[in-house]
């Protein structure tokens, strides 16, 4: 879970929270992601000897280190805070994020040319852009038709699908089956909505994960932009952001919340009215705002059925 990594370096020579996993130091032939200042150029290298941070924090991000670029293997001198390590090929890694700056930045760091990217709710179609000016093949599907047209005029280079990953099964693995053999490694992105419910979210992965299992392209990075899957992990991850007991937390995030009644909902919206109203200046006149308009409310009424008996003779 990104959100607990601690700080980690930035390019504008700030701190960003949950990004220490990605930030320096590095080792030598380490491969790291070069931040060229934007979302859609690509450059990957490795760093040609050990760089070790201490002293002054500040000028350590300034510090310039000698990397290899991967693509035409020229050397070249980069700002530390320019690089974010590329996370070691796994069997199977998940990363949490809670928030769209830190997923697009996951997605333009940690893909290489040799990746092949699916993303499950692809919404606007951005971060499928993203994925597609940097992997070997990218796309993006959602359940909203006019999402998906939307997203193939804006980005007509990148390829988009209207699809439901519980409706059409076979759809979902036939592209699957399709992706797999053009890269080496297949990545799953999955954005529902950042206040999707855990369970929701889990059962999307599921129906992804069963897909793929028939057609063997399980993916071996998952990245999944969930705020309230981020808030339950942070309360079972150590101090570098790795959750301690992984099969406790996915039984726990998959867990189905309890069905409420219509009363409950209304009482809860009611708490919630009155915790808004709570802060506001004017909290101390609403009451008797509302009594006056209970009270208008029946004198209008008792007004009209008079006229109307008056009518009636």
């Amino acid at each position: 879970a990104l959100a607990q990594c601690g700080r980690g370096q930035g390019r504008h020579g700030g701190v960003l929270e949950g990004w220490k996993l990605f930030s320096a130091p590095f080792q030598a032939d380490e491969l790291v992601a070069v931040d060229l200042k934007s979302n859609t150029r690509h450059c990957h290298a490795t760093v040609v000897e050990d760089c070790r941070c201490s002293g002054d924090a500040t000028l350590q991000e300034d510090r310039e280190v000698a990397v290899r670029l991967v693509e035409d293997g020229s050397t070249a001198q980069i700002k530390l805070k320019r690089l974010a390590r590329v996370l070691p090929a796994a069997s199977q890694r998940v990363i949490i994020v809670a928030d769209t700056i830190a997923y697009r930045r996951v997605a333009r760091s940690q893909i290489g040319r040799g990746d092949v990217a699916l993303e499950v709710g692809s919404c606007d179609g951005f971060c499928t852009h993203v994925l597609t000016c940097h992997a070997a093949q990218a796309v993006g599907i959602d359940i909203v038709e006019d999402l998906v047209r939307t997203s193939r005029v804006r980005y007509p280079r990148c390829r988009f699908e209207w699809l439901d990953c519980f409706e059409e099964p076979e759809r979902l693995q036939a592209l699957l089956a399709e992706l797999r053999p053009q890269g080496s490694r297949m990545t799953l992105f999955v954005d529902v909505g950042g206040h999707a419910t855990t369970a929701m979210v889990c059962r999307i992965l599921a129906a992804v994960a069963g897909a793929a299992a028939k057609v063997g392209a399980t993916p071996s990075l998952v990245v999944i932009k969930s705020r309230n899957h981020a808030t339950e992990a942070a309360k079972c991850c150590d101090g570098e952001g790795i959750v301690r007991d992984a099969h406790a937390f996915w039984r726990k995030v998959a867990e189905q919340p309890q069905t409420r009644s219509a009363l409950q909902f209304r009482r809860k919206q009611a708490r919630a009215r009155a915790a808004m109203w709570a802060n506001n200046p004017i909290s101390q006149v609403w009451p008797f705002f509302s009594a006056w308009k209970r009270c208008s409310k029946t004198y209008q009424q008792r007004r009209a059925c008079e006229r109307l008996l008056d009518d009636a003779g």
